[in-house]
């Protein structure tokens, strides 16, 4: 397995002001009472640059790399359905929590392990990944590409057949990155936070 590139102090001060450049944007978008239609669409570009990007670097995930802090979300841990398997539908009221949640089958796990475990399964073998949700609405129905074409996977379109639960998890999955963000930079400057719509 190749090392990876270090990451040069430049760099590392890139990823910062990145991180301190969505933050306030990302937490405009998870306040209640936010006037925007549909916030989980402009939450999930926010993730996918975040969490998630191919092309370039995970901006939160190289720069706690970078500065050799752990992140953890903890989590439900499911197996994906197996062929012939009977699950039809299964996922969980909390996805991604960045403390314990009392009474609730959340375990820890690494945050670049959590985006490709299951978090759900629609139908047998068709479990679905934190990393697959971001993308997907990212890619085909938010800021990042705004397609308008069916090229959907099937475990995507059936998901839009249950908004809230999608609205939820990419909710929650924005929550815990808002923390972990709070986390690994530094605390001066402090960072800024969106004004409240209540009292803009």
């Amino acid at each position: 397995m190749p090392r990876a590139t270090p990451v040069t102090s430049e760099r590392q001060a890139e990823l910062e002001r990145t991180l301190r450049w969505h933050f306030p944007r990302l937490h405009r978008e998870l306040l209640p009472g936010n006037p925007f239609p549909d916030p989980h669409l402009a939450v999930a570009g926010h993730l996918r640059v975040l969490l998630c990007d191919h092309k370039y670097p995970p901006v939160l995930l190289t720069y706690a790399k970078a500065r050799g802090i752990p992140l953890v979300v903890y989590a439900p841990s499911i197996k994906p359905s197996t062929k012939g398997g009977r699950i039809l539908a299964a996922w969980f009221t909390h996805v991604a929590s960045w403390e314990p949640v009392p009474d609730s089958r959340l375990v820890p796990m690494d945050a670049e392990a959590y985006l490709n475990r299951p978090i759900g399964v629609i139908a047998p073998s068709n479990a679905y990944t934190p990393r697959e949700i971001i993308t997907w609405v990212a890619n085909t129905e938010g800021v990042t590409h705004f397609n308008y074409t069916e090229r959907k996977s099937p475990v995507h379109r059936k998901l839009t057949d249950v908004p809230e639960h999608l609205r939820s998890m990419l909710m929650q999955i924005g929550i815990w990155t808002l923390q972990a963000i709070e986390h690994v930079v530094p605390k001066e400057p402090p960072l800024v936070y969106a004004q409240s719509p209540a009292r803009a």
